[in-house]
């Protein structure tokens, strides 16, 4: 080890240690705080690249209120810890905070936006329509859900259509999926003036937040020989899982009693749990 034994040696070292070495000190750290004080504000405004995987991606901002409450509903799926990147150029910052929402604000139709939320890598898009009083928002959702599906042609896409005449404006795709909300909305309100009740049941199986749901299952290799869904029906309600219908090449068949089952079918029941296809043949 060596000390400095002169007074003018010494006071070098103070020099040097304590004004040149601190204030070198201070100021890198300065500049590291600032850094990741200028990268938190870029954050909260959108302007960053997200490095997600599997993530939904929401489109759009029509309210806090809904936008929450579709965050809440999405989270409690199947208790989905997935990441959500919202995508909107109407907001400069969430006017909320969740640990598991990026905000990427950007014009929706633009590819470099698009980038910027890691689209690549993402599992599903859900796109929102920005303005219910305004039909023509519709052609807006549908170029949208096209550069979507430009962008990443496996990615599945929920878009929302205001007008069913609209529907032709989104094309056919496989992995497209349309809801027409007001329509949905509207034939609740009559339903539930001709049967009351019918609002609270469509309520709870809708909802994550009831112990009840909604789900729907695909019909994969492993076929029962000879079984009609009649027969899977009361073979599989006593697990808890109440078939309501299927789904075959679009249309949405009720009357399932004498109807054999096939590849690429749908079946949509309600039960307190997701059900596999490979569970409903476990029980025959």
């Amino acid at each position: 080890d060596f000390n400095a034994t002169q007074i003018g040696s010494r006071l070098g070292t103070l020099l040097f240690v304590v004004v040149i070495s601190l204030s070198a000190f201070t100021t890198i750290l300065a500049i590291i705080v600032d850094w990741i004080t200028d990268l938190r504000e870029r954050e909260r405004r959108g302007m960053t690249k997200v490095n997600l995987r599997d993530h939904l991606i929401i489109v759009n901002f029509p309210g806090e209120s809904r936008i929450l409450q579709i965050i809440a509903e999405y989270s409690l799926s199947d208790n989905n810890t997935s990441e959500i990147v919202l995508i909107s150029d109407e907001i400069e910052q969430l006017p909320f905070s969740r640990d598991n929402v990026t905000f990427i604000r950007g014009w929706p139709l633009e590819e470099e936006t698009f980038t910027r939320s890691n689209i690549s890598k993402a599992s599903q898009v859900m796109v929102l329509s920005p303005n219910y009083l305004d039909h023509r928002s519709d052609s807006f959702v549908a170029s949208i859900a096209f550069v979507v599906q430009n962008l990443n042609s496996e990615i599945r896409v929920v878009a929302e259509c205001l007008d069913p005449k609209h529907e032709t404006l989104f094309g056919k795709s496989e992995n497209l999926s349309i809801v027409h909300t007001i329509q949905m909305a509207n034939n609740l309100l009559v339903q539930e003036a001709s049967d009351p009740g019918v609002a609270l049941f469509t309520h709870s199986i809708t909802s994550n937040e009831i112990s009840a749901n909604l789900f729907s299952v695909y019909v994969e290799e492993g076929l029962i020989p000879g079984k009609t869904y009649g027969e899977i029906s009361k073979n599989i309600v006593g697990s808890g899982v109440n078939v309501l219908g299927i789904i075959r090449e679009g249309v949405v068949i009720s009357d399932i009693g004498d109807m054999m089952h096939l590849n690429g079918d749908r079946i949509v029941y309600v039960s307190e749990k997701r059900t596999s296809w490979s569970e409903i043949i476990a029980h025959f």
